[in-house]
């Protein structure tokens, strides 16, 4: 017996000020569930973007049913308090400085 995989595709947007800002395609192969299993399955994915207001445009296809859900929301994303420590200098920092001066 042959097992169908559950093959998933989706293509994002994310717009800012109504114009395309970034855009993504991710392809999900999910094993068959077994008998009595749940019919959901969990989707994750992950955009880095800077601090904004944005639209998130989603659409997400079952590639074996042709079945489409297409989402569409506001995100804000906040600005980071946290800064990151500059390294502490070195000798060779200090060389390369003298260098470039």
């Amino acid at each position: 017996m042959r097992r169908k995989f559950i093959t998933a595709l989706l293509n994002g947007e994310v717009l800012q000020n109504g114009e395309l800002f970034d855009n993504f395609r991710y392809k999900f192969d999910f094993p068959p569930a077994p008998s009595g299993a749940p019919e959901s399955l969990p989707i994750v994915f992950q955009r880095y973007l800077r601090p904004g207001d944005y639209k998130l445009v989603i659409k997400l296809e079952d590639l074996n049913s042709g079945k489409v859900f297409r989402e569409e929301r506001a995100i804000a994303v906040p600005a980071s308090d946290k800064v990151a420590p500059a390294p502490p200098a070195t000798e060779a920092d200090e060389t390369t400085t003298r260098l470039l001066a």
